[in-house]
């Protein structure tokens, strides 16, 4: 039987005298929700009106409570919270309306403790197709709860920060506090059941630190910045005159004495047909080595700046100039200035969990994590007195990679604190790197450069073909013969991890087999059905401002008059149980195979039907079966699509392009079913599905690396936020992958340094015990490496009597 939030005793809380109640519920809760309601405009618009709260006692009484701020001084609160764990849907958002009218506070209080049941939500989903936002809290309640949340779009956007509040919306707070209570508790036992419990502590305990960033934001001067880009647009008319220069000459204007090309630059297309007559020997090179055949571009080369970087010259590099140029102006320029607040700084949002697969930090308005390099000197704090503190967790993917692989030599290069890079060229090439350096310091690097290119691509996958593009594009001419010498030496060099990467790899081909177990019936099932479902979701979501039930998406379903509504309805609510069309199993759930860290984070991994049946598609065009040949024939009549020329069979690329509208390729394996037969086509989707697999090979290799040092470094972000609760003056103000920087008074610069280099290297060794672990830390005037006032590496963090937050190793129940 389905509950009803509404059959939970609710009290309507407008008077401070009522407080007494309240506190009596969460002394003696065992699990609590809060929920905050706010003026959506106006002058207080995102203030504190209400304050729901749902409690649950020992012996299973739920309660709720309503607290109306406008009658209840919301400071009155802050006894009551303070100490109280609370559940809550979109944690950051909750906590910032409370901090700021109860505790009074811009900054992240330590006072109340969430538990963000949004961001669990979301690592059970990780990785999974489809799932690329969080989920909102009406989503939840109908996914595990199988309830449909009211007042969505319209009481949940009535409220204000004078009117009395109605009976509608005291309900609806209510149910958004219980809804939350008992989602958690669902939430929780999947986290159980599929062991994520210890990776959710720590994406749980890292929300403060970056909650903290986000409010703090990143300083940043503008009108400086403005200045830069006015000479970046001059520079980029220079590159324009060079481009003309280079093709031939061009046309003058009006504005200056720059001769501007005949050609757009920024068309690929012509682009091509350009390197193809002024660059055509680098073009037939490049291509050579690429293709295995001497050609010109075609429209199906793409020209990304790896590939532009490859086929070389001086035309390629005034293009990569040119490309450089117009992406600083056009991506840095007034959409910087449209996030800048008034304060002089930017609030990038950082997003756990979401965003990559991996577990990783995104970053959006605007990406922190991607700023041009000639961005960093103007990032710098205001007054004379502050400072940044930057700090980098030294080769972080190295040194867990050598931990997983178990990696003695590995291992050794670290410990002895070795440039580990040049270590392996040492140990690959067989000489004395002291001596090199004396002798020959450019061949030094080169090797260098070779063995980072071999330290970096053995774990992302790097086979021989694209490690001789890698280092010639680099400027280290390499054929693909040498390239496989070089890659068969470093398994020799490094055999653990030689021996993990294949033992990756044998993983997959092992996954490939599992593919058997697709049920084509009910994946075909979805196929036919979801995106029809999918359009009316979204289109409801765009025109009510909320998601629609199953009943009504039924009744906006163009089937709607051919089948009973119950049918409908149910086939409906089955569909919207997916989040993407992918491969299914016979009872209807997603083929899925995981990856794992050592704190037990789960990446999935599902196989989305427009790739798979794309591949199927392709093989049975590709096909000289005559019964084949004639589908095809006739799809290319109905569809107007062209899919073979008259002397020579169209490639891979001309196909694909011909099948950009998804619905097609659907649309061509029903047309072989129909006219063949289920038989006829399973065998391409049997094949495809396992082609799919294997294409996932190296995001499968790199799962476990970039999520472990994702892991390591939200346990920094868990100790640093502790850490910093003794330093006034410190703030967060960005991270990037492996990196943090501290804003602060410069003369706490040199303990936060350490603090934070304790952080780094505690989490690092919480993950890794058996890799010696190192943070790179220094004291700068702005992001730019140059702005350095002074290196911290190398010194011993000072002792502050503190051991590493939480270093247990995952299994253990105690410090290491």
């Amino acid at each position: 039987m389905k509950r009803d939030p509404a059959d939970v005793a609710c009290t309507y809380i407008a008077g401070e005298a009522q407080l007494p109640e309240l506190e009596g519920a969460l002394s003696a809760a065992q699990w609590i929700a809060i929920d905050t309601e706010v003026p959506i405009d106006g002058a207080a618009a995102g203030e504190l009106r209400v304050m729901s709260v749902a409690t649950r006692a020992l012996d299973g009484r739920e309660q709720a409570f309503v607290v109306d701020a406008r009658d209840v001084n919301p400071t009155a609160l802050a006894p009551l919270l303070t100490g109280v764990t609370a559940a809550a849907w979109n944690a950051n958002f909750d906590a910032r309306v409370i901090d700021r009218a109860v505790f009074a506070s811009s900054d992240t209080t330590t006072g109340l403790t969430w538990w963000d049941a949004q961001l669990a939500d979301a690592l059970i989903f990780q990785g999974q197709s489809g799932v690329t936002w969080f989920h909102g809290l009406a989503w939840a309640t109908r996914h595990y709860l199988g309830i449909e949340a009211k007042g969505k779009g319209t009481t949940q956007l009535s409220y204000t920060a004078t009117g009395d509040l109605s009976c509608d919306q005291i309900a609806y707070a209510a149910a958004d506090a219980v809804e939350t209570l008992w989602v958690s508790d669902a939430i929780r036992a999947e986290i159980a059941a599929a062991d994520l419990e210890l990776i959710t502590e720590i994406e749980m305990d890292a929300r403060p630190f970056l909650d903290q960033m986000e409010r703090t934001g990143l300083p940043f001067d503008w009108p400086a910045w403005q200045e830069e880009l006015i000479t970046i647009e001059r520079e980029n008319r220079v590159v324009l005159g060079r481009l003309a220069a280079l093709t031939g000459g061009g046309q003058g204007t009006l504005f200056d004495d720059i001769t501007e090309p005949t050609w757009n630059p920024a068309s690929d297309r012509m682009v091509r047909q350009v390197l193809n007559r002024w660059a055509q020997d680098e073009v037939l090179g490049w291509t050579g080595r690429r293709h295995g055949e001497r050609r010109l571009l075609n429209d199906m080369d793409s020209l990304t700046a790896s590939e532009l970087k490859e086929i070389g010259g001086p035309l390629s590099e005034t293009l990569l100039e040119f490309r450089n140029h117009t992406k600083i102006l056009s991506t840095y320029g007034e959409s910087i200035h449209e996030h800048m607040h008034s304060d002089g700084r930017l609030r990038p949002q950082y997003l756990q969990v979401i965003g990559t697969n991996t577990g990783r930090l995104a970053s959006r308005n605007p990406n922190a994590q991607n700023f041009a390099p000639r961005m960093k000197r103007h990032f710098r704090p205001p007054g004379g007195d502050r400072v940044f503190v930057h700090a980098d967790l030294s080769q972080a993917e190295l040194r867990y990679l050598a931990q997983v692989a178990e990696d003695a030599p590995l291992r050794a290069a670290f410990a002895r604190g070795d440039d580990v890079h040049v270590s392996t060229a040492a140990s690959m090439f067989g000489f004395d790197r002291d001596q090199l350096a004396k002798d020959d310091p450019e061949r030094l690097k080169h090797l260098r450069q070779i063995a980072k290119a071999l330290n970096f691509g053995i774990a992302y996958g790097t086979g021989a073909a694209a490690l001789s593009r890698s280092l010639t594009a680099e400027g280290s001419p390499t054929t693909v013969e040498e390239a496989a010498r070089l890659l068969a030496q470093y398994r020799i060099t490094y055999p653990g991890t030689a021996a993990w990467a294949e033992q990756r790899i044998a993983e997959v081909k092992e996954i490939r087999t599992e593919t058997s177990a697709i049920d084509w019936t009910v994946t075909m099932r979805l196929a036919r059905g979801f995106s029809t479902v999918a359009r009316i979701r979204r289109e409801f979501r765009q025109s009510q401002g909320r998601y629609p039930s199953a009943e009504e998406v039924a009744g906006l379903h163009p089937s709607q008059h051919l089948q009973t509504a119950d049918r409908l309805v149910a086939e409906v609510d089955w569909l919207l149980g997916y989040s993407a069309p992918v491969a299914l199993l016979d009872d209807g759930t997603p083929f899925t195979f995981s990856s794992r860290t050592l704190a037990g984070r789960r990446q999935q991994f599902n196989l989305h039907l427009d790739r798979l049946f794309l591949d199927a598609v392709l093989a049975a065009i590709q096909s000289e079966s005559p019964e084949l040949m004639r589908v095809r024939s006739r799809f290319e009549a109905d569809h107007g699509v062209v899919l073979h020329h008259q002397t020579v069979p169209m490639s891979t690329a001309e196909l694909s392009k011909q099948f950009e509208d998804r619905s097609l390729r659907h649309r061509y394996i029903e047309a072989i079913r129909a006219d063949l037969g289920r038989n006829v086509i399973i065998p391409f989707l049997e094949r495809s599905a396992q082609e799919r697999v294997s294409a996932m090979v190296n995001a499968w290799r790199n799962a476990p690396i970039q999520g472990g040092v994702a892991d390591i470094m939200l346990s920094a972000y868990a100790d640093l936020h502790q850490r910093l609760q003794r330093y006034p003056s410190a703030r967060p103000v960005q991270t990037v992958h492996d990196s943090v920087v501290i804003e602060c008074d410069h003369p706490d610069a040199t303990a936060i340094g350490h603090e934070v280099q304790a952080a780094l290297e505690g989490a690092m060794r919480r993950f890794c015990p058996n890799v010696v672990a190192r943070a790179d830390v220094d004291i700068r005037a702005s992001l730019a490496d140059s702005d350095v006032v002074q290196s911290l590496s190398g010194s011993e963090p000072s002792g502050t009597g503190r051991t590493e937050q939480g270093s247990r190793m995952p299994g253990s129940n105690g410090p290491v």
